[in-house]
């Protein structure tokens, strides 16, 4: 399951459960119009807090989505995690497509104020703790 909502001048973006390739797709048909419009997102959170695992076919949807993010000029992105599995993948991905110094990882099992420090990066700039 993904849902994409914006909330307080960033897009949040959030995964959960097990993404198929047909949602996977679905999902990136839907960022890729988003991209395209004349004043595209720059801020994304990303909640991948109950996300189950990502495929090899989806990692490489996802990192299309990236890659897009990137060209269409993506300022900053939170993105929550629970597994240090998932993100490990999505360091990698990143690493890959060319955003991983726009973003910041945070634990939600480690950091309480997730969300807020989540904002702090997504809308000022500033380091999570």
């Amino acid at each position: 399951m993904y849902e994409v909502s914006l909330t307080r001048g960033y897009v949040k973006i959030t995964f959960a459960g097990r993404v198929g390739v047909d949602e996977m797709k679905e999902w990136l048909a839907a960022s890729r119009t988003a991209m395209s419009q004349p004043n595209p997102p720059e801020l994304f959170m990303i909640d991948l807090r109950e996300l189950n695992g990502l495929t090899k076919d989806t990692i490489d949807i996802i990192a299309i989505g990236q890659r897009g993010a990137k060209a269409s000029g993506l300022k900053r992105s939170a993105v929550i995690v629970k597994s240090a599995i998932i993100k490990m993948q999505f360091e990698r991905m990143a690493k890959t497509t060319g955003i991983f110094e726009k973003e910041r990882y945070i634990s939600a099992e480690t950091n309480p104020n997730w969300e807020k420090a989540a904002e702090a990066w997504i809308l000022h700039g500033s380091e999570p703790a």
